[in-house]
C-alpha cells in the first residue's frame, strides 16, 4: 500500500515568494559558512533546499509538500516538467540526507561536508531561480 503524501495547495503567484526565502537562507548559510559556523550553515543549506524546491513544485503544480518527512517533496519534484528535475532531486536527496545528523545528532559536521551542503543547495536554489525567475 502506497503511503499518502500531504500536500499544500499555493497559488502559484506565491512562487516567487519561496524563491526569494530560499536566496535568502542562501545568503545566510554562505555567511555562516565563511565564519566558520558550519552546523548553522547545514542547517540553513538544508532549509535553502527545501525551500527552493517548495518554489519549484508551486511553480509547476500549485502545491508544496507538507508533511513531515522532508523527502516527500521528491515525488513532487518528479510530477513536474522542469527539465532538470533528475538533477534536484539527487542534489535534494543528498543534501537530506545530512538533515538527521546536522540538527538532530550531538557531533560536529565537518568543514567539508558543510562546504558541499551549501554547495547542493546552491545548485538547487539557482536550479530554481532559472524556473521560477
Amino acid at each position: 500500500m502506497t503511503r499518502a503524501r500531504e500536500t499544500e495547495a499555493v497559488p502559484k503567484s506565491e512562487a516567487a515568494d519561496y524563491l526569494a526565502k530560499a536566496e535568502e537562507f542562501q545568503r545566510g548559510a554562505g555567511r555562516l559558512l565563511d565564519s566558520g559556523d558550519r552546523n548553522a550553515a547545514g542547517v540553513l543549506a538544508i532549509h535553502a533546499g527545501i525551500t527552493a524546491a517548495d518554489a519549484i513544485t508551486i511553480h509547476f503544480l500549485g502545491l508544496r509538500s507538507a508533511g513531515q518527512r522532508h523527502l516527500d517533496v521528491l515525488a513532487l519534484l518528479a510530477q513536474t516538467t522542469d527539465p532538470r528535475k533528475a538533477a534536484i532531486q539527487r542534489q535534494l536527496n543528498e543534501l537530506l540526507g545530512e538533515k538527521r545528523s546536522v540538527e538532530y545528532e550531538g557531533r560536529l559536521i565537518s568543514v567539508g561536508d558543510a562546504e558541499k551542503m551549501v554547495l547542493l543547495s546552491s545548485r538547487i536554489v539557482a536550479a530554481a531561480k532559472a524556473t521560477v525567475g
